[in-house]
């Protein structure tokens, strides 16, 4: 029976959210952005990001359809609040905020100031924020949480990440993982330069050692960049492969 909702577009998210709550992830229904509706969950919907012209409009449907399922109920939501409709969802409804790692760690403190929520998960980063005695502060250390796991949990977790024993074997083969990121997606370079970038940075490994893990939001074809070389599913966050 579902008591709780995740809301996210972060496969970092939804690591974190899997390794602190595992024994919820059956009882929890996940809304998922394009970057992790692949992932392998129990209860699931994708959804649609909304054009900037069409926000309001988008949030106020979306909420309408919330409300109408849940008819009156106050489930508890947990999820990053830079994903589309979440901070709305946080004005409504019992609400936890998850980070997203490093890319949304300064905005830990506002979400700590924020009335609307009422615990805020972090991660070990070696920041400031990390030494608050603030009470609704939880800071989980990813790396601690995933050795207390046992080894059917551990393989429950890889498995929403499409993560298999072959992939795990497939990896203790190489010795190099090139971790990209969304350079031309974000607009920081061309896609054409962005290719020229990783290309002059595997000249320095041998090919043969190599394993490509893409960003979650990028579109470049990076089987088709260096063929012959394994490209890891995007769904994987690169914390699970450490």
């Amino acid at each position: 029976m579902i008591s709780r909702f995740f809301i996210a577009n972060s496969t970092y998210s939804l690591l974190q959210y899997s390794l602190a709550f595992t024994d919820k992830m059956d009882k929890t229904f996940f809304l998922l952005g394009p970057a992790v509706k692949d992932c392998n969950l129990k209860s699931k919907a994708t959804i649609k990001l909304p054009p900037k012209e069409l926000l309001d409009e988008y949030v106020h449907s979306f909420l309408d359809k919330l409300e109408s399922k849940l008819e009156g109920s106050s489930m508890p939501f947990y999820g990053n609040l830079v994903t589309p409709y979440a901070n709305e969802i946080s004005q409504n409804y019992p609400f936890y905020s998850l980070s997203d790692g490093a890319s949304d760690s300064h905005m830990v403190e506002k979400h700590l100031n924020n009335p609307n929520i009422i615990q805020c998960y972090t991660t070990k980063l070696g920041h400031e924020i990390e030494k608050s005695a603030n009470p609704k502060l939880v800071v989980h250390d990813l790396e601690k949480l995933w050795n207390e796991k046992s080894a059917e949990e551990k393989a429950k977790i890889a498995s929403i990440f499409n993560v298999d024993e072959k992939s795990l074997k497939l990896l203790e083969t190489k010795s190099v993982i090139l971790i990209t990121q969304p350079l031309s997606e974000d607009g920081i370079v061309s896609e054409e330069n962005k290719v020229k970038l990783y290309k002059s940075i595997l000249k320095n490994y041998d090919i043969d050692q190599v394993v490509i893990k893409p960003h979650p939001r990028e579109k470049t074809n990076w089987a088709e960049v260096f063929s012959g070389t394994p490209i890891i599913t995007r769904q994987v966050p690169a914390e699970l492969l450490s």
